[in-house]
Order: structure tokens, then C-alpha cells, then sequence
């Protein structure tokens, strides 16, 4: 299991990953999102600690039911250079915060 959200998100799942008690308006779903297979997997909360519940798999589930898949083969660096360059990247396109808004 991936143990940072972006590697998820990096392989295009939306995780939402605010409580619903947390956030603004209570507009959360805290959830995992698979947007081609339009699925929705609620997180659960272990402390103040998102996380997706998971079991064993039946074999008929194995067979017949949707694989989702959270992340990719390709080799996962968390603390890769490339990361902070894609950030940097975005805040200069990014208008800048007029808290006067």
C-alpha cells in the first residue's frame, strides 16, 4: 500500500483526503475518486489518520469483480528532484494570493 497521497494522485486518482469534519462547509468526501471508472472508495478515519480499509479478496471477487488500480509499476521516489521542479513550475504560472479577495 502507497504510504504518500501523491503517488496515488500521480497515477490520476483524486484522493480527497480532508475529513469531512475538517473541511470548509463540510465540502469533503474524503474519499479515493477513479475518475475513468467513475468509483468513489470512502477513507475511514484510525485517529486523526485517513485510510482505505481493505480484506482479502474472495476468489469470485478476483474474478469478477473491477480491478482498481492505485498506482503504477513505474518506480516510485519520493524524494525525487523532479517533485519540488514541477512545484516551482506551478507557483510561477499561479496568480499571486491578494488576501483582499
Amino acid at each position: 500500500m502507497p504510504q504518500c497521497p501523491n503517488q496515488l494522485r500521480s497515477h490520476g486518482v483524486i484522493v480527497v483526503d480532508i475529513p469531512i469534519h475538517l473541511a470548509m462547509n463540510g465540502n469533503s468526501t474524503h474519499s479515493l475518486y477513479f475518475l475513468t471508472e467513475d468509483v468513489r472508495l470512502p477513507l475511514e478515519m484510525h485517529g486523526c489518520i485517513s485510510y482505505l480499509p481493505t480484506r482479502l479478496p474472495s476468489q469470485e471477487e478476483i474474478v469478477n469483480c473491477t480491478w482498481l488500480e492505485l498506482t503504477s509499476d513505474m518506480e516510485w521516489d519520493p524524494y525525487a528532484t523532479e517533485f519540488k521542479q514541477q512545484e516551482d513550475l506551478s507557483r510561477e504560472k499561479e496568480e499571486p494570493f491578494d488576501s483582499n479577495d
